[in-house]
């Protein structure tokens, strides 16, 4: 039996965010003796290295997926991590420390551009192993985030920790189980990320954790290449290089998971490598439930009631590339594919055109129609500006910075994102018409001078007028 007294000193201490401070040496004393906390050692980066790869050689991989099929209906997650860990160790290569400092979590940290070691990397570095042992212990809904499971400090500590506990056995639950996410994997639909896996997973309520211990899970399947992307491998045949793997989602996710999506489903070749030595053919696409809604035909969206007010290609105002010139914005390219939402709000009927160059937003377009209810038009707004918007399939916006959030691909995500280059708004109204240019690379407002010939701006075809007026005042552009 755990000793509960230990497991409070380890929450106390170690667990992420939750205290700078550590435990006096009495204290860690008598919490070592119980097994939970283990002693300091001092190495260097090689000596961690080497031990890993010995420690891979010891360890059989058919004991280490026992133990995760044994950790799903038990709940025991000194098991669960072995799998990924010995995995990893094997694809990990020999090699001397390379340093690279990055930042995480706001600190800088020196670590190997390799393996992710922190320790050791110049000379013997004194190592407190508890920091990688709480996640062993304590369950992932209290962890301030996922841990890193591709790390060598984790790694050696896990492998090192497992070699002592006693070999399990797996149930037929365990089976179910894991037979029961990979009939969730063909649930979601194909550009649908690890989020929505999880969101399914839970929705079955058939294991019983939080969503982040969910997502634990799915990291170890994922670093084993069981749910890997199309690209983006896990370390069952290859080794990715630390430096190479990121952060996402402030930290809070998996390699190669973050780059796994729906229809990339599940590697069963990966499947069968790992726990087909044992598992009499028990973890097979055959053996997954096949869930009630799998054939459920959803009904096409409904057609916008703003769609019809739109015209593709067709827009409150033609701009030409000329014309964008002298409005600080750039020029439209006839390769660039546009992509329209629409949306009603009361009478203002809106679409939002997002210029598509690959899968990264360029430019977008963003109009409004104020409808009378007898049909004519109250004022028009049309407004185009530049940006740099990388998505993930065009399903995604991807974060700006490290501390940001993947987000779906919907206009009040987009317009919520500062413009990088041009800014142009153009509101027709009845004596009432306003221009707004801005150059967003310096924050400069445009001077167009003419107010009252712009106030009686009503067409695209008044606005060009005005435009020639415009350039043919303006110094000579190169």
């Amino acid at each position: 039996m755990v000793d509960i007294k230990a497991l409070k000193l380890l929450k106390k201490y170690y667990l992420p965010y939750e205290n700078a401070a550590k435990p006096s040496k009495t204290e860690k004393e008598k919490a070592i003796k119980s097994g939970v906390l283990v002693p300091d050692s001092i190495m260097t980066h090689d000596e961690i290295v080497t031990a890993i790869k010995e420690l891979s050689e010891r360890i059989s991989l058919e004991s280490a997926a026992k133990a995760f099929l044994y950790s799903l209906s038990s709940g025991d997650i000194r098991y669960r991590t072995a799998v990924s860990s010995l995995v990893w160790a094997r694809s990990l290569p020999e090699h001397k420390a390379v340093s690279n400092s990055v930042k995480k979590n706001g600190l800088k940290v020196t670590s190997c551009m390799i393996c992710g070691c922190s320790h050791g990397l110049e000379a013997s570095e004194n190592i407190d192993w508890n920091e990688y042992g709480v996640f062993r212990y304590l369950p992932p809904k209290q962890y301030g985030k996922e841990p890193d499971f591709t790390c060598a400090e984790y790694v050696l500590n896990d492998l090192r920790e497992f070699e002592k506990l006693p070999a399990v056995e797996p149930c037929e639950d365990d089976y179910g189980i894991l037979n029961t996410i990979f009939s969730c994997v063909g649930q979601i639909t194909p550009n649908n990320m690890d989020v929505a896996l999880i969101e399914e997973i839970r929705r079955k309520n058939f294991i019983d954790t939080t969503c982040k211990g969910i997502h634990c899970i799915l990291g170890v399947l994922s670093i084993c290449g069981i749910l890997e992307g199309a690209e983006h491998k896990g370390f069952l045949h290859s080794f990715t290089d630390s430096d190479k793997i990121g952060g996402y989602r402030d930290d809070i996710s998996f390699y190669p998971l973050y780059y796994w999506r729906g229809k990339d489903g599940v590697n069963y070749d990966a499947v069968n490598e790992i726990f087909g030595s044992f598992s009499g053919g028990k973890l097979s696409p055959e053996c997954v439930p096949v869930s009630d809604n799998k054939e459920k035909v959803y009904p096409k969206k409904a057609v916008s009631k703003a769609q019809q007010y739109y015209t593709d290609g067709v827009y409150t105002i033609m701009l030409t590339n000329e014309e964008r010139r002298y409005l600080t914005l750039d020029p439209a390219a006839p390769d660039w594919e546009p992509v329209s939402m629409y949306s009603v709000t009361y009478l203002t009927k809106k679409r939002t055109v997002l210029f598509y160059k690959d899968n990264t937003i360029v430019k977008v377009i963003y109009e409004e129609l104020s409808v009378n209810e007898d049909g004519s038009y109250n004022w028009k707004n049309y407004t185009e500006f530049d940006t740099c918007l990388e998505t993930d399939n065009r399903s995604m916006l991807l974060p700006l910075t490290s501390k940001g959030r993947v987000k779906n691909v919907t206009p009040t995500n987009v317009m919520a994102v500062r413009p990088s280059g041009g800014y142009l708004r153009i509101c027709l109204k009845q004596g009432e018409s306003q221009i707004t240019a801005q150059n967003m690379r310096n924050s400069q407002t445009m001077l167009t001078g003419e107010t009252e010939h712009i106030k009686n701006i009503m067409s695209d075809e008044d606005f060009h007028e005005f435009m020639k007026e415009y350039i043919s005042v303006c110094p000579d552009q190169e």
